[in-house]
């Protein structure tokens, strides 16, 4: 078992929700990484959302019906013409029952089930959130403080401050290890997909691996950093889901250095799922992955030899983005 994006927000909302309610607990988060929306919005902030499926799609007819009529025609659509008309994705809203409070709350409170946990990231995960076609410092602004998935605008303030530590020379950016080449056509798409990467993925990713690391839990953390043998669009980089094909040993046998690191990787997330431990007793040839600890030790994971770090890069941007971008607004 493994969880990914949206399956890592169910499963850290079901660890808050035993807690407060007394179930059943795990014994064991299985690997997780990508967004947490710690910036949860309240149940009104997609209403337009849940208002135009009733307009654009076949259960117009029940628009000013009752809530449970409303229900019981969406789960008569076809599952084409849902896809087609439900329009904007909505992020994870407080609903007072099953998400009580944003995950960054719980953490701190120590309000969740202290089970070992691993946590990860990929190197470029800003490819998948960042806007392109970005030209100006007033253009990155405007996107900065609209978001992912955020309920309010962020303050003027703390946008030109996030803005200013992150550098605009391209080598230094999102995909990274690429030098000057851009992939798309703004002259900041790289720096945007820094900043986004880092508040979307990064960012939350290193929070909870502090938080769940500081209450003395065992956490592990890696960055995946392998670009697939067969890979198509090179402008993706090590982008969100690349990890995948990996954990599940899934990858095509003439390319052995995919092959190699599938079989490690695999082997890893078994070891953790039977033991709480992703490090086997049969050698598999990566390196010992370390505890998190209070160092913030990490495994970066490639086919040409993996190796361990310390989970300090970019560290003035995520820090500024973890003590002032996701606290606000959050809920």
């Amino acid at each position: 078992m493994s969880t990914q994006s949206r399956c890592c927000i169910d499963v850290l909302s079901h660890d808050g929700l035993r807690r407060s309610r007394r179930r059943s607990l795990p014994r064991r988060h299985p690997p997780k990484r990508r967004r947490v929306p710690l910036t949860l919005p309240n149940t009104t902030a997609f209403q337009a959302t849940f208002d135009k499926l009733f307009t654009n799609s076949s259960c117009e007819h029940a628009a000013s019906s009752p809530a449970e009529e409303k229900l019981a025609c969406l789960r008569q659509l076809p599952v084409a013409e849902f896809r087609a008309k439900v329009g904007s994705v909505t992020g994870q809203s407080i609903d007072g029952d099953f998400s009580r409070t944003s995950i960054q709350f719980a953490l701190a409170k120590g309000e969740y089930v202290k089970v070992p946990t691993i946590v990860g990231t990929n190197t470029d995960e800003g490819v998948t959130s960042a806007p392109t076609s970005v030209n100006t410092t007033e253009q990155l602004a405007g996107f900065v403080a609209e978001g992912f998935f955020r309920p309010a605008l962020l303050p003027n303030e703390t946008v030109s401050s996030l803005i200013g530590i992150y550098p605009d020379n391209p080598r230094l950016g999102c995909p990274y290890n690429t030098g000057t080449h851009k992939f798309t056509p703004g002259t900041l798409d790289k720096k945007a997909c820094s900043i986004f990467g880092d508040i979307v993925q990064v960012g939350p990713a290193r929070m909870i691996a502090r938080s769940i690391a500081a209450d003395d839990v065992p956490v592990y953390r890696y960055r995946f950093n392998q670009v697939v043998s067969n890979a198509t669009i090179l402008s993706d980089g090590i982008r969100t889901g690349f990890e995948q094909h990996f954990v599940f040993s899934n990858q095509l046998p003439e390319y052995p250095w995919d092959v190699n690191l599938a079989y490690q990787m695999s082997a890893a997330w078994a070891s953790f799922v039977h033991d709480l431990n992703p490090n086997p007793e049969e050698e598999i040839a990566l390196p010992q992955w370390p505890e998190y600890g209070s160092e913030g030790n990490g495994i970066v994971l490639t086919g040409f030899g993996s190796w361990t770090e310390t989970d300090t890069y970019r560290e003035e941007g995520i820090n500024y983005i973890i003590d002032n971008v996701l606290p606000d607004s959050a809920l």
